[in-house]
């Protein structure tokens, strides 16, 4: 059964048979066509801001409101790895042509890959 207490953000992936449900600071994962929770995952300190998945469905990311990017492998839930953006970073898109994703982080838009940043475009506001 879907545990939809206090869930802020929810994300299908691409296949449409995985479900990731976010609240507060935990992701849990279902398959939609079952409705069975195949994972929790409590890796944040700070409120979760988005999910997204890999087009292959792969890999799910998360970021919260203190800057941390996490990397999660879908199917069994594990961690791959965090990335810390050091401010509050609300949005994550992917950009599968460059196995990269792209953070709004603050007043800027950082480009991730390997787990570090690549390049920052900072805004500023005249």
């Amino acid at each position: 059964m879907l545990d939809l207490k206090d869930c802020s953000r929810i994300s299908f992936s691409y296949g449409g048979n995985l479900l990731a449900l976010a609240s507060n600071t935990t992701i849990e994962i279902y398959d939609f066509l079952t409705f069975k929770r195949l994972s929790k995952l409590d890796s944040h300190a700070g409120r979760i801001l988005s999910l997204l998945w890999t087009n292959d469905d792969s890999r799910l990311f998360s970021c919260d409101e203190r800057g941390v990017i996490c990397e999660w492998t879908s199917c069994r839930g594990v961690s791959c790895g965090k990335i810390l953006l050091s401010c509050h970073t609300s949005y994550v898109a992917f950009m599968p042509n460059k196995n990269a994703i792209v953070a709004v982080a603050g007043r800027s838009l950082k480009c991730v890959s390997d787990r570090s940043v690549q390049w920052e475009l900072i805004v500023l506001i005249i």
